[in-house]
């Protein structure tokens, strides 16, 4: 007969699987301040190289997430470029109108006529054929001023830790749960074989 004392194996097992598993998720993140021992330093994992992360990550994001021709590619597309037609000769309509026409009436009787209605259409196809060259010369000025690896490093190592945390949770929040469960799992099994075992002898 099975010594009932053996059926503790298991769920010690489970209790020392999970809680190893949940200590190691939370030491992820805590302690934030490095806490001394006199033959060891215990910080969490994320403030102790928060700096290297950032730095990684911002590396990942230039080398491999998004680039300066990625944004190039999307302002020179046909399609974006003929959505901003609309806003354009709205605005050549308003700047003829507050900074040209004004309070004068022969102008607005002149600028309502259809030749006036045609030198807008006019001025508004001119603009719409610089934008591309525009855009070109955008999207080099962007290439020399807006690096995403420094500015990727610079938002990470601005974040408050709880933030940081936070959103580590929000993203990955069931996973590391998981992490945590199938820590006591593993445990109860492994106390089960033990058990067995045990019992056999």
């Amino acid at each position: 007969m099975m010594d009932l004392r053996l059926l503790v194996l298991p769920v010690v097992g489970g209790l020392i699987g999970w809680l190893t598993n949940y200590l190691a998720v939370r030491m992820l993140f805590r302690p934030r301040n490095p806490v001394r021992l006199p033959w060891l330093v215990i910080q969490g994992l994320v403030p102790r190289r928060r700096t290297e992360l950032a730095r990684s990550v911002g590396e990942v994001v230039e080398r491999e997430l998004i680039s300066h021709d990625d944004i190039k590619s999307v302002l020179s597309d046909e399609d974006f470029i003929f959505s901003l037609r609309p806003r354009l000769e709205a605005g050549i309509d308003a700047f003829i109108r507050e900074r040209v026409v004004g309070r004068s009436v022969w102008l607005k009787a002149a600028f309502s006529s259809s030749p006036a209605a045609t030198l807008k259409q006019r001025l508004a196809d001119e603009v719409m054929a610089m934008l591309p060259g525009l855009i070109g010369d955008v999207a080099v000025n962007l290439k020399d001023r807006l690096r995403f690896r420094e500015l990727v490093e610079a938002k990470i190592e601005a974040f408050e830790l709880d933030r940081l945390e936070g959103i580590v949770v929000r993203v990955a929040g069931r996973e590391l749960k998981a992490i945590e469960i199938l820590g006591g799992v593993i445990g109860f099994v492994i106390g089960l074989v033990q058990m067995t075992l045990l019992w056999l002898i």
